[in-house]
């Protein structure tokens, strides 16, 4: 349009025809120029933005919600897969809503291991007062299990055996917990009667310590263990000696200390 209107322009002034076609020509050549260039931004933008689309998953999160991490919806751009892992169980739940994120073989029967003691610190609690002290018996302290060494005769009050057994994982102050006011099996069947209590349904417990039953007859799933420990940490006690990373305890004359420190494979 702008070339033409130097055409008649210039023809009008008075211009030969050939400084007419001339300016004509110039002015389609910039035109055209322009256009390509402006042409291969654009689509260049285009194919960026559909490239970094390709290659991100983009999450934009309501802080409104509370459903997802603490928020209420999420829009994903592509969905990735999950990653594999080498587990057998695996149980991923958001305890504000008990949503269900991530599972493989979640009611499948195995040994709960050391996650046993959290049962075992629920049952001292109904069992003792927390000022109340125990002695430790001979076989407590050869019994089978990671211990902290309480040396037989000495006397612990039940607050601080409870730091032993939930910050360094104590086979023997589990013990000690499980043998003092009751018999070993009585501890245990409270065990089982607080975990069908919790809607445990596939658990069974043989001991306090989360030694491997005989048969695999000490057994539990991810998805009871879930309510065992959502059940646990609701204790302010409890809650608050699982966060423990080092402390010590004293006997109840302040006279034989003993460091605590948890590792992290205490309660895996």
């Amino acid at each position: 349009f702008c070339s033409g209107a130097c055409f008649i322009f210039f023809t009008a002034e008075g211009l030969s025809p050939f400084l007419a076609v001339f300016w004509l020509f110039f002015g389609v050549t910039g035109a055209l120029v322009c256009f390509a260039l402006f042409s291969a931004d654009f689509f260049s933008g285009v194919f960026s933005q559909n490239k970094i689309e390709q290659n991100l998953v983009t999450i934009n999160f309501n802080h409104n919600n509370s459903n997802v991490l603490g928020y209420s919806t999420a829009s994903l751009v592509r969905e990735l897969p999950m990653p594999s892992i080498s587990a057998q169980v695996a149980l991923v739940i958001d305890k504000n809503n008990d949503k269900v994120l991530y599972e493989v073989n979640s009611n499948q029967e195995v040994a709960p291991a050391s996650t046993t003691k959290l049962m075992t610190a629920l049952v001292s609690i109904d069992l003792y007062k927390e000022d109340e002290s125990l002695e430790v018996t001979a076989p407590c302290t050869v019994v089978e299990g990671s211990k902290i060494g309480l040396p037989i005769g000495k006397s612990y009050k039940v607050k601080d055996l409870l730091k032993a057994l939930l910050v360094q994982s104590s086979a023997d102050a589990a013990c000690v917990l499980a043998s003092s006011k009751v018999s070993n099996k009585e501890f245990v069947n409270f065990m089982n009667e607080k975990a069908k209590a919790f809607g445990m349904n596939n658990t069974n417990f043989t001991n306090a310590i989360g030694l491997d039953g005989v048969n695999g007859s000490h057994h539990s799933t991810a998805s009871d263990l879930y309510k065992l420990s959502k059940k646990a940490v609701s204790y302010k006690d409890i809650s608050e000696m699982v966060k423990i990373k080092n402390t010590k305890i004293k006997d109840s004359n302040d006279k034989s200390e003993i460091n605590l420190v948890k590792k992290d494979s205490d309660f895996r």
